[in-house]
């Protein structure tokens, strides 16, 4: 064998070594390790989280002893730096001490560098590498034999977050997002509500329990929905290490504004002349509901303030829980796996401090965690697996500092709001309203009847804000009210009835067209540009106006357009079952082609679908001729 031969016999001897796992020169003795791997002694394991990209390239690390998470510490190359080590205590209060010799990093030159680290774990003097698994932790300082570490399994997708809490958590104060139904949930749920209605006042007793099912499962998917909402507030995105404190509201600070300038301005009706325009019994109650309403604001805002200027705190996490609607809360025992509560208890609405006690004594608090992949989840009462594939899921600390640090955003009380101005302002109560009823640990019967004494109260509300404004847009109170009937002199949401009103503009639409209904004394007007219809009543739903339970499709100006002349008078009712127009025209014309005479003709045109029912003229207008 020549030297040219030789030298590549032992260059290629290196490489496949190097491959393999093994280190030279100065790293003999540490483990290779990529963030993929880990390296164990007895039960500890040292897991590499993350290598910086930033001189001196240190890694980070974390440990855990038999899968229970026990500190996260950040290391640089000791060699000949021995103040570099890093130490924590172990069991029985030995030390155990990790050492990193290099780190590796991907380049511009060698972006194909997979991060790595060579790593070394000591415990009572004597260290390990080489990776494996050790049956149990010595109890003298005698080297552990380890066996090589087996290459990692490929699997869908490995949990390993770009970063994990510490030992010591920092709990940061922020301000929470208010967790309300997502407006379509809450379409469902009136939708359904509406449907139960009707089941119950027809005896179909069939039709309510079907019913009853569907709006069980939509209070599984607010619920779900909400969890997601308080996980995403208490900063439980994915890799975020720190836990958060929720303030008490979204916003009280502003919506007090809010309150401030409304009192300011029924302060300012009841000293002018438009006084004489309010019941003066109903003006002091508005005042009166607006102060309690404001002092309630202010402490909630000054709370707000407090929270906010409060230094930050720290709290050691003792161990974990995740809950999940309609599934069996799971916890994070010594033994590394989660494990199902042998009492089959669904998460919805436990006080996540009490259940942290539970399994965790000396826990005297709790905080949003990341989320993680947990697997084997069970429905409540542990029926069944809800499947093996692991989910992601949000974990929450069980920590020895005192209080609630989730990050939800909860509320003692959700404040009516008094004299609304705006649809928006019932909208917001009532979505927080569903939300806090179908979050309560209660049967759905008990959840019904709430949420109808909640529809009494929406359709009060409703009509304090249509008693109040003039102009109303029927597109923003779609998600308030399933219809509004307008008669003469009389307006009526739900249960709710308001007598004594009169030139209320509703505005919606007939198909495309824009229209506007007003309740006059003796009639109903509808409008359409110059186009004037009268009509005993109308319905005014999410789709539009109805005549009785009859839908109106056809607008005012499609009825000119088939009738072929502007009508002197118009009206709209219902007729043998069906919606119906009656355009009255005039028109001049000669009898015999020589006196001049007005040909009245009244013409029905259907609501519905635009044809000509009937048409009504003298029977001596076959005899005249046009005079156009």
């Amino acid at each position: 064998m020549n030297l040219i031969n030789a030298r590549v016999l032992l260059l290629s001897v290196f490489m496949f070594f190097s491959l393999m796992g093994f280190s030279f020169a100065e790293c003999d003795g540490f483990h290779k390790l990529n963030q993929e791997g880990s390296v164990s002694l007895g039960g500890y394991a040292i897991k590499l989280v993350d290598v910086s990209q930033t001189y001196p390239y240190p890694a980070t690390v974390e440990v855990s002893y038999n899968g229970m998470f026990v500190t996260m510490l950040e290391v640089k190359a000791s060699v000949g730096y021995p103040q570099n080590v890093e130490t924590f205590s172990a069991a029985g209060g030995q030390v155990m001490k990790i050492e990193v010799c290099k780190t590796e990093v991907p380049t511009e030159d060698s972006p194909q560098t997979v991060k790595t680290a060579y790593v070394k774990l000591t415990y009572g003097g004597e260290s390990t590498g080489g990776g494996g698994q050790a049956e149990e932790l010595p109890e003298t300082g005698e080297e552990v034999e380890l066996p090589e570490t087996p290459e990692p399994q490929e699997t869908e997708e490995v949990a390993v977050p770009t970063q994990e809490p510490a030992q010591t958590v920092e709990l940061i104060q922020k301000q929470a997002v208010k967790c309300m139904v997502d407006e379509n949930l809450m379409k469902s749920l009136d939708e359904l509500m509406l449907k139960l209605k009707h089941a119950q006042e027809e005896g179909d007793t069939q039709a309510q329990a079907m019913i009853l099912e569907d709006i069980s499962q939509a209070k599984k998917k607010i619920n779900n929905a909400q969890q997601a909402c308080a996980s995403n507030a208490g900063g439980g995105g994915g890799s975020s290490a720190t836990a958060t404190v929720a303030a008490e509201t979204s916003d009280s600070c502003a919506e007090l504004v809010k309150w401030q300038e409304k009192k300011k301005y029924y302060e300012d009706v009841s000293n002018s002349k438009k006084k004489d325009t309010y019941d003066e019994k109903d003006l002091a109650k508005t005042l009166s509901e607006l102060d309690k309403g404001i002092e309630k604001l202010q402490k909630k805002c000054l709370s707000e303030k407090k929270r906010a200027e409060e230094p930050k705190k720290t709290g050691s996490v003792l161990g974990k829980i995740a809950f999940w609607w309609g599934k069996v809360n799971q916890h994070l025992q010594s033994g590394g796996a989660w494990t199902t509560d042998p009492d089959g208890v669904s998460g919805a609405n436990l006080d996540p401090i009490a259940y942290c006690q539970k399994w965790y004594p000396s826990a005297k608090g709790v905080a949003a965690g990341n989320w993680e992949l947990i697997d084997h989840w069970k429905d409540a009462g542990n029926l069944k697996d809800y499947g093996n594939a692991e989910v992601k899921h949000m974990v929450y600390y069980c920590i020895d500092e005192e209080g609630d640090y989730t990050g939800v955003a909860t509320t003692s009380e959700t404040m009516a709001p008094v004299a609304p101005t705006e649809a928006v302002e019932v909208s917001n109560y009532y979505r927080e309203k569903i939300t806090s009823i179908m979050g309560q640990a209660q049967d759905v019967e008990v959840q019904i009847s709430s949420l109808k004494q909640l529809r009494m109260e929406i359709d009060s509300l409703v009509s304090r804000l249509i008693e109040k404004q003039n102009n109303i847009k029927m597109s923003e109170m779609q998600n308030l009210i399933d219809k509004i009937e307008v008669s003469p002199d009389k307006i009526k949401t739900g249960d709710v009835e308001l007598g004594n009103v009169k030139d209320k503009i509703f505005e919606t639409n007939i198909g495309d067209a824009q229209v506007e209904v007003t309740s006059g004394e003796n009639n109903v007007m509808l409008s359409q540009g110059e186009i004037e219809v009268q009509a005993p009543n109308v319905v005014l739903t999410k789709e539009g106006i109805s005549i009785g339970d009859k839908k109106v499709k056809i607008s005012p100006q499609k009825v000119v357009e088939t009738v072929k002349s502007m009508p002197t008078s118009m009206s709209l009712s219902e007729e043998d079952g069906q919606a119906v127009y009656v355009a009255n025209t005039e028109k001049q014309a000669k009898l015999f082609g020589i006196l001049p005479v007005k040909v009245q003709n009244r013409i029905k045109v259907s609501a519905e679908n635009g044809e000509v029912l009937s048409e009504e003229k003298p029977f001596w207008a076959g005899l005249t001729t046009s005079s156009e």
